[in-house]
Parts: structure tokens; sequence; C-alpha cells
């Protein structure tokens, strides 16, 4: 990334609210409370002296936001720091290091940073000194990038004469999106995802740069489907899924298209209709025979008659009613 796309990006995130904050807070003078984290630094030669002065440098910036007693959000400000020394390092060290930071005695102030940083904070920021500057360069520019993408609307970013320096960023971004994409997400069928890089990327389809680069008309070389597709081509169960899903309906067709199947499936379906019916007449015969014994008997003598038919009953002293019909 060229020096003049180096400040659209700084220019740009200078418009975010929380990197404005944190870009306040300038290093202070050396005091002894710098050399007493750093006292294990000798000067031994050029490249030592330097690595002390960093580490001064660094424990000054953490002790002037502590004096300032400022509440900041670790989340926002922990990359934002991994961010600012990755910068210092490679002001101090490009020369010496050229691109590469296992040529530098950086390493010494490894373990003495997150030390600092937990003392002075009260919180922990966990980072690295792998790789070397063009890596770090990539990380930090995501890591920036997808919180531009947060606060675009909210802090009108991009707008104005603002939009250009916009535009040349996320075509940087494009250009290194999908290497760490393919690098650090893992996507699944379900439509879930799993993120091996949480500190510097985001996996979710919404924040690919294809989609800023389109809202702000921005010129680019993208196809209007390259979210989907990009996105299918990194599932690692999508393959396994469809042939499970092909081989079923497969073996549904074969089915289907079996003589056999298609036997066996009309003479269940006969079965059932048989049974169907014969269970309807059963219970059209049961309800009847509960209604045959209703009739108009306004005395009630004929109701008992019926009751006691199969009993020995005393009729003596009884009125009969019989009714009849005359011919």
């Amino acid at each position: 990334m060229e020096n003049s796309e180096d400040n659209d990006m700084e220019y740009i995130l200078k418009k975010l609210p929380e990197y404005k904050n944190f870009n306040n807070f300038q290093e202070n003078a050396v005091t002894s409370e710098n050399d007493k984290y750093c006292e294990t630094l000798n000067n031994d030669g050029s490249s030592d002296t330097e690595v002390k002065t960093l580490c001064k440098t660094i424990v000054s910036y953490l002790s002037n936001i502590k004096s300032k007693k400022v509440e900041i959000n670790n989340y926002d400000f922990c990359p934002y720091f991994t961010y600012w020394i990755y910068k210092k390092i490679k002001e101090k060290f490009k020369t010496v290091c050229k691109n590469n930071f296992e040529k530098c005695d950086i390493y010494r102030i490894y373990n003495i940073i997150p030390y600092v940083y937990d003392n002075l904070m009260n919180k922990s920021c966990i980072f690295y000194f792998n790789g070397n500057f063009d890596e770090w360069k990539e990380e930090i520019y995501l890591n920036y990038y997808f919180k531009i993408c947060d606060g675009i609307e909210k802090n009108k970013l991009c707008v104005g004469k603002d939009k250009d320096k916009c535009c040349k960023y996320f075509n940087y971004i494009e250009k290194i999106y999908e290497k760490h994409i393919r690098k650090c997400c893992t996507y699944y069928y379900s439509g879930n995802n799993s993120n091996d890089c949480t500190t510097y990327i985001k996996c979710e389809e919404k924040y690919n740069p294809y989609n800023l680069l389109t809202k702000l008309s921005c010129s680019h070389s993208l196809p209007y489907d390259y979210p989907k597709v990009l996105r299918e081509n990194l599932i690692i169960d999508r393959d396994v899924i469809i042939q499970t899903m092909n081989s079923f309906k497969m073996t549904i067709n074969d089915l289907i298209n079996d003589p056999f199947y298609k036997g066996i499936t009309f003479g269940f379906m006969v079965i059932g209709v048989l049974f169907t019916l014969f269970l309807f007449y059963k219970v059209s015969r049961c309800v009847k025979s509960k209604n045959k014994d209703k009739f108009v008997d306004s005395t009630g003598y004929l109701e008992g008659f019926y009751d006691g038919k199969d009993r020995n009953i005393n009729c003596e002293d009884r009125k009969i009613c019989v009714s009849y019909y005359s011919i």
C-alpha cells in the first residue's frame, strides 16, 4: 500500500470518535516510572538503545492515559494500542529490520508490554511479534476497515470530498480481504461460521468490501455476485451435504419408479380404504343400536317393559296401553 493510501486511511480513521480520543493521548516525557519497567533492558549497542527508548515511549503513553483517569473501552483500545506499537516499531526499526522482525532485537520487550499494560490499565491486551511489517499492516487495516463499516452511517463517513479517499481505501481492502477470509473464516452449509482471527476480521457476508464499493458507487472490477460466490466457495461441508441430498432424491425416485414398490404402495392404499370403510360401518351400526329403543312412550310403561323383559315382572294392578292403528 502506498504512502498516499496510508494517509487516506489515517484521514478516515480520525473521523471515528474512538480513534480521535485515543490519538489525543500523546507520549509524556520519560519519568522514573518508565525506567522501573524498562530497567532490565541494557544499552549494549545501538539496537539495544532503540529498544529501551521504545519501551519508555510505550510506558509513557499508557502512563498518560492512566494519569488522566479516562475510562476506555478495552475492546476498542487494545487493537488501537497494538496498531500504535506496530507503527512505532516500524518508525524506529524499518532500516534495521527491513521487513522481518527476526533481524531486530525487539523481542526483548515482548513480555514487558503485556505486563505494563496489565499494571497500568488493569486490563489485558494480547498481541504478537511474529510475521512481518506487511502482514501486520494488512491486519491493522482490516481491523479498522470493520470499525469503519460499523460507523460509516452513524459518523457520516465517506461523504462529499471524503468519498474518493474511502473508495481508494476500500479498493485496497478488497485486494487483501479475500486472502484473509480464506485463511481465517470457516463457513458451513447451515449458514453459521467460525472465525480464527477475531482480533482483526469479521466473517459475516455484510462486511464484504463489494457492498461498500457498490453503495458508494466506487469504481471496481468485482462481479455483482462476488459476495455470494465467495462464501459458497468457502463452505467446507457444501459438497458433502449436496451429495447427500442428491443421493436421497435419487433413492426416492428409484423407489417411485420401481414396479414392486408401486404394487406394495397400491396394496397398502387398498387395505387402508377397506379398513376405513369397515370402521365407518361398525361405528354407524353401534349408533343405530343405541337409538332403536328410543320411541314415543308418554306413560313410561313400555320403557319399563323393555327394561325388564328378561326379568319376571309383576304386572298386576298396572295399566297397559297398547298402540294400534285401525284398518
